[in-house]
């Protein structure tokens, strides 16, 4: 257990494009996102997860934590940071009622079935979520493989950052977008986190994960199918997709017809994922509703085009379900790219101490 003053410490969140940045601090109960930063992460430095140049992407860090001038740099360096959805695991496993001395030699016994990565090159942490009334066990399971925490770890401290804990992508997701506390919500929801480098699918049940996916579709594979289907660069089907969007009414319903075939593999993938959990956990719930997240739920039109392929309710997420936007924080445009890090910064809130 490591206590920590909650002021030291930010969430960073990883990607392949980005680097983002998000600090939250707690007054009178009330938590507001104090700092909210992001910086551009140039190509081949992060390829499908694992960090190509560690050099670059410390240096990186270090500007983005440091800011541009002497009043921006953070007033802690704590930081609790993000591992690549497409490397890790998360998972919810049960185990039948036995000697509760025994627990983690049972869990390790038990990893291998599903995780598959050898158990002595894996790292793992895991939590109990629930215990039935006849004794059964479900935790939550984490692995990832040792070289790329080693790697995350590595990089972090050579920015001079002190790491308090590195996260599976989904954790961070949940907690910022599934509101907690007394208000907490009921359910089973599919998260869909439409990213830049790939979509992330996270079953939550209540505010437990249930487990998480990631797909090979990506905000810059649509960006390509729409520069190549109407034979323009990548700079102005960006710029199409913010202005037209999948609305039929905005630029004829041009990129409606030119992404339907992408949108309908996607939804085929979800619905793949949907029968997983159906037919995997003994204990489901219908999926009650849909939640949008990542720079693709600014796609006009995306959560209509969903509701009506998916058959179930599709809602834009709000990654300011648990906190707010002080007036301080630097304006981001859009939020919905910081989900990742704001969950990651409120995990430092939680408590005066991070497990």
């Amino acid at each position: 257990m490591l206590t920590i003053p909650e002021q030291s410490i930010f969430g960073l969140d990883i990607s392949q494009y980005k680097l983002r940045l998000a600090q939250v601090f707690t007054s009178r109960r009330r938590k507001s996102l104090a700092a909210l930063r992001e910086i551009d992460v140039p190509a081949g430095v992060i390829i499908d997860g694992e960090i190509a140049d560690p050099k670059q992407l410390t240096q990186l860090v270090t500007v983005l934590y440091t800011g541009r001038q002497r009043s921006d740099r953070l007033p802690g360096n704590g930081v609790i940071s993000v591992l690549p959805e497409s490397k890790t695991f998360i998972k919810l496993i049960t185990l039948d009622a036995g000697d509760p001395d025994h627990i983690e030699e049972r869990l390790r016994e038990e990893i291998p079935r599903h995780i598959p990565i050898p158990l002595e090159e894996i790292y793992y942490d895991w939590q109990l979520v629930e215990t039935t009334e006849n004794g059964v066990h479900h935790f939550l399971i984490g692995a990832a493989p040792r070289h790329l925490v080693d790697t995350y770890l590595a990089v972090l401290r050579g920015a001079r950052l002190l790491p308090f804990a590195l996260e599976i992508e989904a954790a961070p997701i949940a907690r910022c977008l599934i509101r907690t506390g007394g208000t907490a919500e009921h359910g089973t929801r599919l998260i869909i986190d439409l990213g830049a480098a790939r979509t992330g699918l996270v079953v939550t049940r209540d505010d437990t994960i249930q487990f998480s996916v990631s797909l090979p579709i990506s905000g810059a594979h649509i960006t390509q199918t729409i520069a190549a289907t109407l034979k323009i660069s990548t700079a102005e089907a960006e710029d199409a997709k913010v202005v037209c969007g999948l609305n039929d009414q905005r630029c004829q319903g041009a990129l409606r017809r030119v992404l339907y075939a992408t949108l309908d593999d996607l939804c085929h993938k979800i619905e793949d994922a949907i029968a997983f959990y159906t037919e995997n956990f003994s204990n489901h719930l219908p999926i009650t509703e849909v939640i949008l997240t990542g720079g693709g739920a600014n796609f006009i039109g995306i959560e209509e085009v969903l509701r009506e392929l998916l058959k179930l309710p599709v809602r834009i997420g709000n990654p300011l379900t648990n906190v707010e936007l002080h007036r301080q924080a630097s304006n981001p445009g859009t939020l919905h790219s910081y989900t990742t890090a704001i969950g990651l910064a409120l995990r430092g809130t939680y408590g005066d101490h991070i497990i």
